[in-house]
């Protein structure tokens, strides 16, 4: 399978409106991949961003894309918060391997919080994890 490679930079103008932790939001997102609702779940994290809802192509191509990869990696067996880095206390980068049948498939989200809320900036999701692994285990 090729990479996705997919890189979906949405900067948002309000506050995410829900004002969960970055954790309950990831923890949400796959909720609702798990049940099969991957268009509900990226609706999720962009629901309440007005900027967003101007965008309508790129939510949708993001759904085509997701849609289709969850498609082609089988069932959905859970997922791992492998990594986290927080630059200062306003920005935050969650790491997450999607367990699937075929294989895993790394989620990156970042957050930022401008006020008090944090909102989703950032979310890719690719499928070279074994390359970034083999890279990994070259050095001493």
């Amino acid at each position: 399978m090729k990479k996705w490679g997919l890189i979906l930079c949405v900067l948002f103008n309000a506050a995410f409106a829900f004002g969960e932790e970055p954790e309950e939001i990831v923890t949400e997102f796959f909720a609702k991949l798990s049940a099969g609702q991957s268009s509900e779940a990226v609706d999720y994290i962009f629901a309440k961003n007005d900027w967003v809802k101007t965008k309508e192509d790129a939510i949708a191509k993001y759904k085509g894309q997701l849609a289709t990869m969850v498609s082609m990696v089988g069932s959905y067996h859970g997922f791992e918060l492998v990594k986290t880095e927080e630059i200062g206390d306003s920005l935050m980068g969650c790491s997450v391997i999607a367990r699937y049948d075929r294989q895993p498939v790394r989620f990156i989200f970042i957050f930022y919080r401008p006020n008090d809320t944090w909102q989703v900036q950032n979310v890719n999701f690719d499928d070279s994890i074994d390359a970034d692994l083999r890279e990994a285990l070259k050095r001493p």
